[in-house]
């Protein structure tokens, strides 16, 4: 086998659901928000970027800039026209891919050991570190 026969595929093999397994963690940390499926979350989005100056919405809510590619990847029907009419459930469950790294790990030791973000702490002392740091209010 030579090494252009190789294929890698370089993501974190410790994935995680993000409502299912990462909104609880987010609550437990002291985070307070509302869960709300993919479509009502882009139809506000786009909402939020059509009322607000561009600049304001840039630099406040950095997920604008991906509007486009959300809609397409998550939207189930949601267009950049904020088509709310859209008659689906809002769960991105089959837009799910999981690539195969088992020729990335067994190659790399880092993936081989790389840490589950949830169960390791990891993302509450990240979660915590952001609550300490991030400004209380923002004008």
């Amino acid at each position: 086998m030579h090494l252009d026969d190789v294929v890698w595929n370089l993501q974190n093999p410790r994935t995680f659901h993000w409502t299912r397994d990462l909104l609880p963690v987010l609550t437990k940390q002291g985070l307070e928000f509302e869960a709300v499926d993919v479509n009502t979350w882009l139809k506000h989005l786009r909402q939020y970027s059509e009322r607000t100056p561009i600049a304001a919405a840039l630099r406040l809510n950095p997920a604008v800039k991906l509007i486009d590619f959300y809609e397409k990847a998550y939207g189930h029907g949601i267009t950049n026209e904020s088509d709310s009419s859209c008659n689906c459930n809002g769960k991105a469950e089959g837009h799910e891919v999981k690539f195969d790294t088992t020729l990335a790990e067994r190659d790399s030791v880092n993936l081989r050991s790389s840490p589950d973000v949830l169960d390791s702490g990891l993302m509450g002392k990240i979660v915590q570190h952001w609550l300490q740091t991030w400004p209380t209010s923002i004008a």
